[in-house]
């Protein structure tokens, strides 16, 4: 039972704010203690599938403009060779968390979670290869600091989502921040005090605003959090404190980032190790298209529809969505490859004119290609009364014909979700695609690699 509220001096108490005091130290203890034999083996198997799909769409990234950018960026602080960088290259372990975030999260590629209704293996992963870089970690303990870091994100989603995306916040970039300390502090062996305040010293680093959707800073919030998570992690291993309650405080992590529903009682902790994310039919989604997570089940939807369409001309199209989705899908005529994977009108233009959505489709040039323009100005993106409540973004695509035909195709889950997987041939295709087909085996290697395998060795390979 919860002891009585303590007001600590200089710390105001927030009205009505009713948080049970323990959760940080709590969630410290889960990050710390877990026994490995406690993980379910699908989630080990799933966090195997997330660790090798996103070192595939890191390269991918690397190669886009953002990368490209950042990894300049990183390479001229000329800092110590420490830690590897997907692609080649070695800096300290905060700037390789920085650089390989950012290309993991550069072409919006990398896998989603719900609860967080973000992107968890952008942040994680990265902490995880500096991390078992600087301790020697194996990859099993690497499957282990992954399955808490997902499971730490999903517990803060759970409680504090919609209203911290409500109140402008982009849950990778905040709550991201936490999850990549987390495996980073069980990468790095921290016993329960070390982990509480590399907690504690993650969530004063979190940051990150939906306003930056579509633009290079939306990556950069990836690669901010997995560097901040690092750095959290070696800084709690050297001593360095923080306030012990810091997720649960009334001026706390979760009270500040709520907004206006900030004296809402939240409990954190509650679900950890009782219900796993990566098990549920919604937890983890690894994506079969380089965009939103909100485009997905009309672009599948969309794909169907052409299947029957038998060549006629396209008349007009209309895209009925999910409440949620405008939120996500902001750009109706986007201009650059980077608003296009937040656009319903020319995701799903793009679908019915080229009969496929891959990373070429969100290049510049593509955007302004004559024919998918000319479609999307007859799309039409609204909000569908059989999916106003839906939050796994369910579309419903009619296409009407020059003849008149109406056709009509209804996704209510986009494939890639633990309950409509995608195959391991889909997935090892995807790798190849992002990664280079030079780099075939890179798939098989990652994906089945012996428990005991360094984690160094793994990133030489990379």
């Amino acid at each position: 039972m919860a002891g009585p509220r303590v007001r600590r001096k200089g710390l105001p108490m927030r009205a009505n704010s009713a948080n049970r005091l323990g959760q940080t130290r709590e969630m410290a203890e889960f990050v710390s203690c877990l026994p490995a034999r406690d993980i379910p083996d699908l989630a080990i198997d799933r966090a195997r599938q997330a660790i090798a799909d996103l070192i595939g769409v890191a390269f991918a990234g690397r190669r886009h403009q953002i990368g490209a950018t950042m990894l300049s960026y990183v390479l001229d602080q000329g800092a110590r060779p420490l830690a590897g960088i997907i692609g080649g290259g070695r800096t300290t372990p905060e700037l390789a968390g920085l650089a390989n975030g950012t290309f993991a999260h550069a072409l919006d590629f990398d896998d989603t979670n719900h609860p967080l209704y973000g992107h968890p293996s952008c942040s994680i992963v990265p902490a995880i290869l500096a991390m078992g870089e600087e301790f020697d970690g194996t990859f099993g303990l690497a499957l282990e600091a992954y399955v808490v870091g997902v499971e730490v994100d999903a517990a803060l989603g759970g409680q504090m989502m919609p209203a911290h995306s409500e109140a402008g916040f982009h849950s990778t970039a905040t709550i991201g921040t936490i999850g990549a300390a987390a495996a980073a502090a069980r990468m790095a062996g921290l016993d329960v005090d070390a982990t509480q305040r590399a907690l504690g010293i993650a969530a004063s680093r979190a940051a990150g605003l939906r306003v930056n959707v579509g633009t290079m800073t939306k990556p950069l919030h990836a690669g901010a959090a997995a560097m901040s998570g690092i750095q959290a992690a070696r800084l709690a291993a050297r001593g360095w404190d923080s306030h012990p309650e810091t997720l649960e405080s009334p001026i706390g992590f979760c009270s500040a980032f709520l907004g206006a529903d900030g004296d809402r009682a939240v409990d954190v902790t509650a679900a950890l190790g009782q219900r796993w994310s990566l098990l549920h039919p919604h937890g983890l989604a690894i994506k079969a298209y380089p965009s939103c997570g909100a485009t997905h089940t009309a672009i599948d939807a969309a794909l169907a529809a052409r299947a029957d369409l038998d060549g006629e001309l396209i008349d007009r199209v209309r895209v009925g969505v999910s409440a949620k989705a405008p939120q996500l899908l902001i750009f109706d005529r986007p201009q650059t490859g980077s608003e296009g994977r937040f656009s319903g009108h020319y995701t799903v233009a793009a679908a019915l004119e080229r009969g496929r959505i891959g990373l070429e489709d969100f290049t510049d040039s593509a955007i302004r290609d004559p024919g998918v323009r000319s479609l999307m100005e007859r799309v039409d993106v609204v909000v569908d009364s059989r999916h106003r409540d839906g939050t796994q973004y369910p579309s419903t695509v009619e296409v009407w014909t020059v003849s008149g035909r109406r056709i009509e195709r209804t996704v209510e889950l986009a494939r890639g979700k633990n309950a409509n997987p995608m195959t391991e041939t889909e997935l090892c295709a995807k790798f190849e695609s992002c990664a280079g087909s030079d780099r075939a085996g890179l798939w098989q290697s990652v994906r089945h690699a012996p428990i005991d395998r360094k984690i160094a060795d793994v990133v030489s390979t990379l």
